[in-house]
C-alpha cells in the first residue's frame, strides 16, 4: 500500500467519523425526534380537516385548538406534547447557542 492509498483510507475513516459525530449530536437527536413526532401526528390527524374547521378569526383559534387537543384521542395528545416539548428544548438550545451562554457538558 502506498503513503497516497493509505491517507485515502485514513481520511475516508475520518470522513465517517466526522458525519456520524454530526449526525447523532444531541441538537440532530432532538431535529429528528421532533420530525418523528410531526410525521405521527400527521399520519393519525386529518390535518386538512383540522384547519377547514378552524375558525377564521383570532380569538377562537385558541379555544378551537384547546377543545380539539382535548377531545382527540390520548395518542394524538402525547405526539402533540413530545413535539412541543421537543421544540421548546430545540429552541432553547439555539438560544443558548447564539447567547454565548454556557453549555452544561458532560466530560467523559
Amino acid at each position: 500500500m502506498t503513503n497516497q492509498e493509505l491517507k485515502i483510507r485514513i481520511m475516508r475513516r475520518v470522513y465517517v467519523i466526522y458525519y456520524v459525530r454530526k449526525a447523532l449530536s444531541p441538537r440532530a437527536l432532538k431535529m429528528y425526534a421532533l420530525i418523528a413526532a410531526c410525521l405521527g401526528t400527521a399520519s393519525v390527524v386529518s390535518v386538512s380537516n383540522v384547519l377547514q374547521n378552524m375558525p377564521s378569526d383570532v380569538a377562537g383559534i385558541s379555544s378551537f385548538f384547546i377543545a380539539a387537543f382535548a377531545n382527540t384521542k390520548l395518542i394524538v395528545q402525547l405526539l402533540t406534547a413530545g413535539a412541543i416539548v421537543t421544540l421548546l428544548a430545540l429552541l432553547a438550545d439555539l438560544v443558548r447557542s447564539f447567547s454565548g451562554a454556557p453549555r452544561l457538558t458532560r466530560v467523559a
